[in-house]
Parts: structure tokens; C-alpha cells; sequence
């Protein structure tokens, strides 16, 4: 039997309702068990909660959740049979849908950005100043949002699942220009891997211990003091073979010593820079 319509605030059965999995009116792609948990314990010990908002789907067998998908599954899991809901017709439901995904706190990031383009796309708004006037977001914050779309689709199917990515995070990568978009990926890889699940934040990496500092600060100041000696050694011999050697073949040894003094000491530096980038993988792996 086809569902219909209906007025005002009614009880629905829940068997009805369906979740909109195709992110037809909203954008949520994650459901919170602790936001269930926590709706179970409220209606528990009798708590009221506002309506869900439903519309029906094409075939008419069904009301898909517009609003309050958790509250939905919170009563569902209870065993209810039927929950409060309010109808919304298509229009409406579009309209609804989006915008309530938008202003909730528990939407992350990349579910907003998609509720507010889709919302754009579907009212055909030409301006982001507009949009936010709709949705009662600052217009900057909103370009944002929006700016944060244009991530390749990898980075956003992640960082959907990770509450560490707020907005600010993933526009910077959005909007950094120098990267390609492999490079984005890259470095989206890099901040997957400082998240720490525990925490919810950035692991803690332990500072070097104080003569590691003062070792490879002591290695800086000698490679300054060389790299500012070796050119002027190389000025002061000119001068003197110039001035005071008449003898090609000595001044020949001397330019051959010099090269030789010169091609040993950047072979070391770099052997000494290899040793410690090494070193500091090694410690980046264990930590």
C-alpha cells in the first residue's frame, strides 16, 4: 500500500522509515553510536525530542529521513514501532535536508562542503555572499567550505571518517596552489599518519635530548665556519700563485692539492647529512 502525505506532527511507523543512504536530501556518510547511545539513555528516562522530518520516496513505499536519522536508529535499537515525524514535501526536503546538515555541530567538514554544494547547485545560487545569507554562515567561512569541494576525492572519503580534520586543515590543503594533486594525497597521507585514534589529535613527538641538539648544532656552526673558510682559502692561493710562483708545475700541484682538500670536505658533508637524515627516519619510525 502507497504512503501518503500528511499534515502536522503524526506518529509514523518505523518499519516505514528508511535511512537516505544515497544522500538524496543530507550528507551525513557517518552515524555516531555514542550520539545513539546517548539519545537511548534520553528517551529511556523520558525525555522528548523534536520530530524527525521525512518525505517519501519515488515508489512511494517508504518515508525517507530528511532529519533525525540518529534519533531514528536511537528508537529502532529500543525496539519502538512508531516515532513522532513532521512531512516535508520535495522542495522542502531539499532545502531542509542540507541546510540542517550544514548548521549541526556533528557534521564534519567534508559532510558540510557537500551540503553546501549541493545546496548551491540545487537553488542555483551564483554567489558564496548569498549562499551563507541562506544558511546564516559568515561568507568567508562559507567560501571555505566550499573551496574544500575542489579536494581530489580520495582525500575526502578519509577525512570523513576522522573528526582530526577540521575545516581549517583541509582548505589550507585545498587552496595551497604548489601542490599537484598527487602531492595533495601525499601530504594528506603524512597527516593520517600523525593522527592518534586515542586522542582524537596530532601524535606527540618526543623532543631530541639536549647534546643530540647541541651535537647537530655544533655540526651546523663547523659546516658554516668551512663553507666560509674554503672559498677565501681558495682566493688567498690564487693571490699568492698569481703573485709569488713562477713555476707551472708547482702552481699546478698546488690547484691539484686544493681541488683534492675541497672534493674531500663536501664528500664528508654530505656523508654526515646522509647519516643524519638516516638517523632521523630510523627515529620517526620507532616513535
Amino acid at each position: 500500500m502507497s504512503l501518503e502525505p500528511f499534515d502536522g506532527v503524526k506518529n509514523i511507523l518505523i518499519s516505514d522509515c528508511i535511512v537516505d543512504e544515497n544522500n538524496l536530501y543530507q550528507m551525513r556518510q557517518q552515524y555516531k553510536p555514542e550520539i545513539i547511545s546517548a539519545i537511548k539513555t534520553s528517551l529511556e528516562n523520558g525525555k522528548l525530542f523534536q520530530p524527525i522530518a521525512v518525505t517519501l520516496s519515488e515508489d512511494k513505499e517508504h518515508y525517507i529521513i530528511v532529519d533525525g536519522t540518529h534519533r531514528f536508529k536511537a528508537a529502532s535499537e529500543l525496539g519502538w514501532k512508531e516515532i513522532q515525524a513532521t512531512y516535508l514535501n520535495e522542495d522542502e526536503a531539499k532545502q531542509w535536508g542540507l541546510t540542517a546538515n550544514i548548521l549541526r555541530n556533528d557534521y564534519n567538514a567534508v559532510e558540510k562542503s557537500n551540503a553546501l554544494v549541493k545546496l548551491k547547485e540545487k537553488l542555483k545560487i551564483e554567489n558564496d555572499k548569498d549562499l551563507a545569507a541562506l544558511v546564516g554562515l559568515d561568507p568567508s567561512t562559507t567560501s571555505k567550505y566550499i573551496k574544500i569541494n575542489s579536494l581530489p576525492n580520495f582525500i575526502k572519503e578519509n577525512a570523513v571518517k576522522v573528526d582530526y580534520f577540521s575545516y581549517q586543515k583541509l582548505y589550507a590543503l585545498a587552496k595551497d596552489k604548489s601542490l599537484t594533486e598527487r602531492e595533495k594525497i601525499l601530504k594528506f597521507d603524512r597527516m593520517i599518519e600523525e593522527y592518534d585514534e586515542t586522542t582524537g589529535k596530532k601524535k606527540h613527538k618526543p623532543r631530541a635530548k639536549k647534546n643530540e641538539q647541541s651535537q647537530e648544532q655544533g655540526l651546523k656552526n663547523i659546516f658554516a665556519l668551512l663553507d666560509n673558510a674554503i672559498p677565501n682559502l681558495k682566493d688567498n692561493i690564487d693571490s699568492y700563485l698569481n703573485n709569488f710562483v713562477v713555476d707551472d708545475e708547482y702552481k699546478a700541484k698546488i690547484v691539484a692539492r686544493y681541488k683534492r682538500i675541497n672534493s674531500e670536505y663536501a664528500g664528508l658533508k654530505k656523508l654526515i647529512e646522509e647519516m643524519n637524515a638516516s638517523e632521523n627516519v630510523e627515529n620517526e619510525a620507532s616513535n
